[in-house]
């Protein structure tokens, strides 16, 4: 766990950190009328808050914990029509995994990035799964479904790329 002050732009501002198996941090600053209390006001103030994110962190924890625990079921429609039934078993604030368990079983996994959130799209609205979530969800299993399909393509060109240097 680390503590930073700096000043960035005239206010006095803070980074925390936590190590450990999943790194986690945010930065803050302090609001003018806590500085001018003095320092063990700026204390109080940032330990709350500290306290505040860390909570926040657990829930999250919580929650992905109990879609690893109890698994989603997600249902969608492939686009020739065949009817895909499976489950969310993972899903963090990136990336979501889903097992496919009808009509064949395979997995995928659908990743929110920058752009996503610039978006606003979010796996978690607060700490349920967002509806944009279950849409990724849909898409990772439609995704989990062509990886059958596609299999013997996908195992040529496996191969080939293992294999093939063209003498050129």
């Amino acid at each position: 766990m680390s503590l930073k002050f700096s000043q960035q732009e005239g206010k006095l501002s803070f980074v925390y950190q936590e190590d450990g198996g999943y790194p986690r941090s945010f930065c803050d600053s302090v609001p003018e009328d806590v500085v001018t209390k003095g320092k063990e006001t700026v204390k109080e103030y940032v330990s709350g808050i500290i306290i505040g994110k860390k909570e926040e962190w657990r829930r999250y924890e919580a929650a992905q914990e109990a879609i690893r625990q109890n698994p989603i079921p997600v249902q969608t429609t492939y686009k020739d029509g065949t009817t895909l039934e499976g489950h969310i078993v993972e899903a963090t604030g990136s990336c979501i995994k889903v097992k496919l368990c009808m009509p064949v079983e395979s997995s995928s996994e659908a990743h929110f990035g920058y752009a996503s959130a610039m978006a606003g799209h979010h796996v978690f609205d607060g700490y349920k799964l967002s509806e944009y979530g279950f849409t990724g969800a849909e898409e990772a299993l439609c995704r989990a479904y062509e990886k059958v399909l596609n299999k013997p393509i996908i195992d040529l060109a496996d191969e080939l790329n293992r294999e093939f240097r063209p003498h050129v």
